[in-house]
């Protein structure tokens, strides 16, 4: 005799919360498994890279490039790759079919230590790169996976995969603004000592360096900013921590996802609570707003439909100018192209004027 189940139940058997650290902890531990066991079948050490390192040191793959990676793989590099991702430019992949995207990646230094395993999927790169070996398994280290990502997505992925090694919990972040600034100095003075071309994606990488931010908790977070700027409007801080007194006149310490202090204005990416932490939710934006905080909430759909997003600049832009600011947002956006050039532009002058 079969017992029905209420509709509710059914939908908990489908629906699993799991919270970042312990879904990257998971995965971490699933590919693991993986690499050890490739690892296995061979005497050679393997050197893990690309999405596969990101899992094997617990970096949140943003879904943007998730989805980047899946496009590639699905087909072969075009015609034109075949002088940009030689070996003497330091990029070449073993690939020349498509590859399931659960295939495992492992780097070679050249054409000679390619490896072809089942399961595997083998990428070249002719420069030296740092590694790290945790648990007998060898990866590319942060900084370098990084770079080697400019070969396979854009700009906008870029910005997004280097907030993700720069987040504000401390147990998730790897490095500084200043780490991947220094890390592209090397490698560029490396390219010219050696007389090799730069790798295809390199000028993203310079490019991305003036969007990218320290201390976001989220991809959401950071493409909130990025579409705030690509409107016009100052960039914001990011997740400034704001004091407050509670009713017992006890001190308490919240985070703005995104924040422009000299009107007490945020903006906050509502996704990442669930409804025990409503009541929680409840009492900070009390405290927040009894300081005279203006909080506007942005859930996903604000972000993947024009409409909408159109109509989160012009509240940002109205609840500024109730503070007694004026920012005139553009017609329409930047592309993060025109914006970095627009950041250079300023910097030179601002050079200028300091000289």
């Amino acid at each position: 005799m079969s017992t029905k189940k209420s509709r509710l139940l059914e939908q908990s058997e489908r629906i699993h919360f799991e919270s970042t650290k312990v879904a990257l902890l998971r995965k971490r531990a699933e590919t693991l498994a993986r690499c050890r066991e490739a690892q296995s079948r061979t005497s050679r050490q393997l050197v893990f890279g690309l999405d596969t390192a990101l899992e094997l040191l617990c970096i949140e793959v943003p879904r943007e490039v998730e989805e980047q990676l899946r496009l590639r793989r699905r087909a072969p590099f075009p015609s034109s790759a075949s002088t940009q991702c030689s070996p003497s430019n330091g990029w070449r992949d073993e690939a020349a079919e498509p590859t399931p995207a659960e295939d495992l990646v492992i780097l070679a230094d050249s054409r000679a230590s390619r490896r072809r395993m089942r399961g595997l999927r083998c990428v070249q790169w002719s420069h030296p790169v740092e590694t790290i070996t945790s648990c007998g398994i060898t990866c590319v280290a942060p900084l370098d996976t990084w770079l080697m990502f400019a070969s396979y997505v854009g700009l906008t992925e870029l910005v997004l995969l280097g907030d993700a090694m720069m987040r504000r919990d401390a147990d998730m972040r790897w490095l500084s603004l200043d780490d991947f600034d220094r890390r592209m100095r090397e490698f560029e003075r490396d390219l010219e000592y050696k007389g090799l071309s730069a790798p295809r994606g390199l000028r993203n990488c310079r490019r991305a360096l003036r969007l990218m931010r320290e201390g976001a908790d989220s991809p959401p977070e950071t493409q909130v900013r990025l579409l705030l700027e690509s409107y016009g409007l100052p960039c914001p801080a990011v997740n400034m921590p704001v004091d407050v007194t509670d009713e017992r006149g006890a001190k308490q310490r919240y985070y703005l996802d995104l924040a422009f202090p000299q009107w007490r204005v945020a903006v906050e990416y509502d996704g990442r609570h669930h409804a025990e932490a409503w009541e929680n939710d409840q009492r900070r934006i009390k405290l927040l707003g009894d300081a005279q905080w203006s909080l506007i909430n942005v859930t996903r759909n604000d972000l993947y439909e024009e409409s909408r997003r159109e109509g989160l600049v012009r509240s940002v832009v109205d609840r500024i100018a109730r503070r007694g600011g004026k920012v005139t947002p553009l017609g329409m956006p930047m592309s993060l192209r025109q914006l970095t050039d627009r950041r250079r532009s300023r910097a030179r002058l601002g050079d200028r004027e300091g000289q």
